[in-house]
């Protein structure tokens, strides 16, 4: 998994070689390489002062890196250079975005990109927007860096992070009777455990992915670097944590990158493997109406104008429940129907037959 780390001073001439290395990938001749030398040579001294950080894969190889010059609110884009056999694994991508994060904690209001015209569509992609007076050849991009969103922050630290999609392991806890012994039925959607934090390092998934699933949901939603360990936990064998465990070099891989490990539920095999405390039964409750006044909470604070919450009652009882569901569905009215603590299920836009309702004893679905 590639991660970003502070550049040191010992490096300034290593990472000389790749900027020259990355420049010459666009087939320059030597002698114009031989001109910008000077220009691009990194001396100990500017790797503090440039605030240089670089990409590194689980090994510890270098893969590019990235500067941040000048002080808020105008800062630049001085460097970022990618090695040419880690071009097109999404290096460039994280390291943009975390000089984007930076920028936005010093409280720069402008970043200014000059650009190779060889690494236009690059920028464009990630969202810059071109302006006016870039020196020389170099077309000039200015964005401006936005603070990471509050949840994001809290959800994962603000950085990276391994989604562990234990959703089955999860559910077990609460022996859900709408459920086989086995949990199957909670494998099958154990890969909506992608999603649930914005910018993911790896995904740990119980069941096998179609081919190109990845790169289809990384294009979507603008993720990079997006590693994906699958058929993990098929039919009939551990848990997930438990498969984890039982390959040593994966959960060293996965706890040893200094990455936050965020699981569908803390649950007792995923504290084993993290090596993290659990208490019995100190989380075997997932509450469908207190998740509701969380979010009800976070969209009251401004919320996401793209994000509309569902308005939500409490049945007493499951006659109850059949009522409010048939006199909704009479109403042409789409219904989630849900146990306080376990599964949903959806119930779109049911029309209750001519001579049904309540009496019939079910929802008429």
């Amino acid at each position: 998994m590639a991660k970003v780390r502070a550049a040191r001073a010992a490096e300034a001439e290593a990472l000389t070689g790749l900027v020259m290395r990355s420049k010459a990938h666009w087939g320059y001749e030597p002698e114009v390489l031989a001109a910008w030398a000077e220009e691009l040579r990194i001396r100990p001294g500017d790797v503090t002062a440039r605030r240089i950080v670089v990409a590194e894969d689980g090994e510890g190889a270098v893969l590019g890196l990235a500067s941040l010059d000048g002080t808020a609110p105008l800062a630049s884009l001085g460097l970022l250079f990618v090695e040419p056999s880690a071009i097109g694994r999404g290096v460039g991508r994280l390291l943009y975005r975390d000089a984007l994060h930076r920028a936005a904690e010093l409280g720069v209001r402008r970043l200014v990109i000059d650009a190779d015209p060889h690494a236009v569509g690059f920028y464009r992609a990630m969202g810059a927007v071109a302006a006016p007076g870039g020196p020389g050849a170099l077309v000039r991009f200015e964005v401006s860096p936005a603070p990471l969103a509050a949840w994001a922050r809290a959800w994962t630290g603000g950085g990276r992070a391994v989604h562990l999609g234990n959703v089955a392991e999860f559910n077990a806890q609460f022996a859900d009777v709408s459920l086989d012994g086995e949990q199957r039925a909670a494998h099958h959607y154990a890969c909506l455990a992608a999603f649930y934090s914005p910018d993911p390092a790896a995904l740990v998934l119980p069941r096998t992915v179609p081919r190109g699933w990845t790169d289809r949901v990384c294009r979507r939603l603008g993720w990079s670097g997006v590693e994906v360990y699958d058929g993990l936990a098929e039919e009939g064998g551990p848990g997930l944590s438990d498969a984890v465990r039982a390959r040593p070099a994966l959960a060293a891989l996965l706890t040893g990158a200094g990455l936050p490990l965020v699981p569908w539920g803390r649950t007792r095999p995923f504290a084993q493997l993290t090596g993290r405390p659990w208490r019995a039964g100190e989380l075997r409750y997932e509450s469908k109406s207190a998740a509701h006044g969380l979010f009800a909470r976070i969209l009251s604070g401004g919320g996401h104008p793209g994000i509309v919450l569902p308005a939500q009652w409490r049945a007493g009882s499951r006659r109850a429940a059949v009522r409010l569901v048939a006199a909704r569905a009479k109403a042409g009215e789409s219904t989630v129907l849900k146990s306080e603590h376990g599964v949903g299920v959806r119930a779109p836009r049911c029309s209750p037959p001519p001579g049904s309702g309540p009496r019939a004893g079910r929802a008429p679905c």
